[in-house]
């Protein structure tokens, strides 16, 4: 993103405008409905770069591409990443973490996160521990040196408990100038 300011109105009406080079100059970036994308000949396909080209819509389309780009510069992010379900972003984020690594989760997710979790911890080592998203007292007392991330929704799915995220944010982040690594992340996602 710019070192400009863009106000938010500007920049959702805008997003993907100008960004669009397609064949018919449009405004606005079409959706792209293709699975697949042709290749203009064999020097193309062979000097391939997936971060400029499309090739599968499974992989990149020029419309996600613009969502996402949108969602960083909204966020102030480098990036953002697009899926298409929920339960895919719990994976992508959960493919960060290695055998051994402690998260804690708040009490109430949506219960498809619970049964993923319980499949990490059987088959990959993973440890989880469970908070009650009320008592930050007993968050500061889970935390260990192994702890690599906070997972919770707030709202919580299914009893919309609210959780403060600024709150846990900065017990996180004193637990982790007192005793734990530094890749200690704090992570949260709208409920599935």
């Amino acid at each position: 993103m710019s070192d400009k300011l863009i106000d938010i109105d500007t920049l959702l009406a805008q997003a993907g405008n100008r960004d669009n080079h397609e064949q018919y100059h449009s405004v606005s970036t079409p959706i792209y409905l293709t699975s697949n994308f042709r290749h203009r000949d064999l020097e193309d396909a062979e000097t391939f770069d997936p971060h400029k080209q499309y090739s599968y819509s499974r992989l990149s389309t020029p419309t996600r591409s613009v969502l996402q780009k949108t969602l960083a510069d909204l966020e102030g992010g480098a990036n953002a990443f697009a899926v298409s379900s929920g339960m895919a972003a719990i994976q992508l984020v959960f493919s960060l973490f290695k055998s051994g690594d402690e998260i804690i989760t708040s009490d109430d997710l949506y219960g498809g996160s619970f049964r993923y979790f319980d499949y990490l911890a059987d088959h990959y080592g993973v440890k989880f521990s469970k908070w009650n998203g009320k008592d930050y007292e007993k968050l500061s007392e889970l935390v260990t040196a192994k702890t690599r991330a906070v997972w919770l929704e707030t709202p919580s799915n299914s009893t919309m408990k609210i959780i403060d995220i600024q709150k846990v944010a900065n017990l996180i982040h004193d637990a982790n100038r007192k005793k734990l690594p530094a890749n200690l992340n704090l992570i949260s996602i709208p409920p599935v």
